[in-house]
């Protein structure tokens, strides 16, 4: 499927596109997150605001320290359910403190279950879902073989 990138603000006020996309986290409740596409990101990190919202308990989660471009900090991983092009799947999500106006997808989580292709000179990119004997069917939850 063909996406365009989004235009947003960068340093110093610039013009930047990314390529953003809704996915959804699938819970208790059903939330969409506005994500970034991040090839340089290992795993999916996700505002803890999204956790409360879908009606996760990350009591039981694993408390991580994460690395990144605002420094050193904690949060939780979890197994959850995501959805996106028709497609379900579980991965480990971090979920932790963030004040940017988007989340992130990684190379564990996303990229493992998407092939993703960038034409940033088109300011498009394309995603299809990979080959996988693991996905679930999105009605029944079942594993698809």
């Amino acid at each position: 499927m063909e996406f365009s990138y989004a235009k947003n603000l960068g340093i110093g006020r610039t013009i930047r596109y990314d390529p953003l996309i809704f996915i959804t986290l699938v819970e208790k409740q059903e939330v969409d997150i506005y994500s970034l596409i991040d090839s340089g990101s290992p795993s999916n990190l996700f505002s803890m605001d999204y956790a409360e919202k879908a009606g996760i308990d990350l009591s039981s989660a694993r408390k991580v320290e994460i690395h990144g471009i605002n420094g050193k900090q904690h949060g939780y991983l979890k197994k959850v359910t995501m959805k996106f092009l028709g497609k379900r799947w579980q991965s480990e999500v971090v979920f932790c403190d963030r004040n940017e106006d988007h989340d992130l997808l990684g190379s564990q989580g996303f990229f493992q279950y998407f092939d993703v292709r960038f034409r940033y000179y088109e300011r498009k990119f394309f995603i299809s879902p990979a080959p996988s004997l693991y996905w679930e069917n999105t009605k029944s939850g079942s594993t698809v073989e």
